[in-house]
């Protein structure tokens, strides 16, 4: 089917996406986003000739804004350290007490550079971390995706 489709000339594209629509959020000034949607709109039918101008259903108009992207929602992870059997979290036990969302290697990188969680303490070879600092650096490095 592909060496088909390839064989034959192109005319344009059978649909268009849906995500040429939106326009970013950052464009908040009425001028810049004004001159950023006619070059778009330009630069979209000199480069898709198939397409048709009724595709661009509205790109004027803002997007809507919803409340998670002016307020920052930040997850509670304190109901992981309330099932911790422990005052402290090992690195290499990083990644369970996360679910897997910090491997105990990404977590000695960031304490090679100064970026790991505070108040580590060494235990001959052994790095554990505060239950309540791992937490508290977890929250601050943490944002809710919506």
């Amino acid at each position: 089917m592909t060496n088909e489709r390839l064989s034959k000339p192109f005319t344009g594209f059978d649909s268009i996406d849906e995500r040429m629509e939106r326009v970013p959020l950052d464009l908040r000034d009425d001028e810049i986003r004004e001159e950023y949607l006619n070059n778009h709109v330009q630069w979209f039918l000199q480069h898709h000739n198939g397409s048709k101008e009724s595709s661009m259903k509205n790109p004027t108009k803002k997007p809507k804004t919803s409340i998670a992207s002016v307020v920052e929602v930040k997850p509670d992870f304190s109901e992981m350290a309330a099932k911790w059997p422990s005052a402290f979290v090992s690195r290499d036990k990083s990644d369970e007490f996360t679910g897997g969302i910090i491997k105990p290697r990404y977590l000695a990188n960031l304490d090679s550079v100064g970026q790991g969680p505070p108040g580590k303490i060494r235990c001959g070879r052994k790095i554990a971390y505060p239950v309540t600092e791992f937490v508290k650096w977890l929250e601050e490095r943490s944002k809710v995706a919506i």
